[in-house]
């Protein structure tokens, strides 16, 4: 008998049910509130195709680190800010691009949307980022994610990684990414209260997911049932909604 794979004794599920109904997860939160955790434990599942932050373009961008150059330019006067913003919403189109027309349900670190309403917002207003600048990022995301990209990009789900900024700053000073050295507990207690605004704003479309997440690293795959539960009652209804709409087509009358 094949045991599931295990990791510090915990076991694992290996598959989520097969669908012929695509569904998109955008995993949000926090700086080291556990998204990289929780994702790296659906990678070992079948039926579910995971995309991380490609952190490793963003530190070696044509021999740029991107990362640690916005970090720096706290200010914004090198225009690093811009640049970062532009490249990580280019790096995460492109992960949707290339696994879209899966069946697996796709599960992706991160959005464009809170990396414009989120992150690039709060650059905007603590300065490192003109208004100019923030409004050509949400004219580029607006033509991306309308059009023929609304369903390549479109969320069925967001789970939010509720992490007390504290725990967040433990984390991030355990971990030791040379990158984040400088990040304070007020960066990130602003970053929560940005999470925040745009959870609460209107321009979220679909069912979010709030699962508090203070423990230690390793405790995400406890999250896994209640998101798991989530994901197939909401994939089972949109399944409905499409048959439903199908059936309504064929028996529409003909044109006249």
């Amino acid at each position: 008998m094949v045991r599931p794979p295990t990791i510090d004794n915990k076991v694992v599920e290996r598959s989520l049910p097969v669908s012929d109904v695509p569904f998109l997860v955008c995993v949000e939160g926090n700086i080291a509130a556990g998204k990289s955790e929780l994702l790296s434990w659906y990678n070992m599942y079948n039926g579910v195709t995971v995309m991380k932050e490609p952190i490793h373009l963003w530190t070696d961008f044509r021999s740029y680190n991107l990362l640690d150059l916005k970090y720096q330019d706290r200010l914004g006067k090198k225009g690093y800010e811009m640049a970062f913003q532009v490249l990580a919403n280019m790096t995460r189109y492109k992960q949707l691009e290339e696994t879209y027309g899966t069946m697996d349900v796709r599960m992706i670190e991160r959005s464009p949307q809170s990396g414009t309403l989120v992150f690039a917002d709060r650059a905007r207003r603590h300065g490192s980022l003109s208004n100019l600048n923030f409004e050509i990022i949400c004219e580029f995301n607006k033509i991306l994610s309308n059009g023929p990209y609304r369903e390549m990009v479109t969320p069925d789900l967001v789970v939010y990684l509720d992490a007390a900024p504290e725990i967040c700053y433990r984390r991030i000073r355990e971990r030791g990414r040379p990158e984040e050295k400088n990040l304070s507990v007020y960066d990130l207690r602003d970053l929560h209260f940005s999470h925040e605004l745009w959870l609460e704003s209107t321009h979220i479309r679909c069912p979010v997911l709030r699962l508090k997440n203070d423990g230690l690293v390793g405790s995400e795959v406890d999250l896994m049932p209640e998101i798991n539960k989530k994901i197939l009652e909401l994939r089972d209804r949109k399944k409905a909604r499409i048959e439903q709409g199908a059936n309504g087509a064929a028996r529409a009358p003909p044109a006249e």
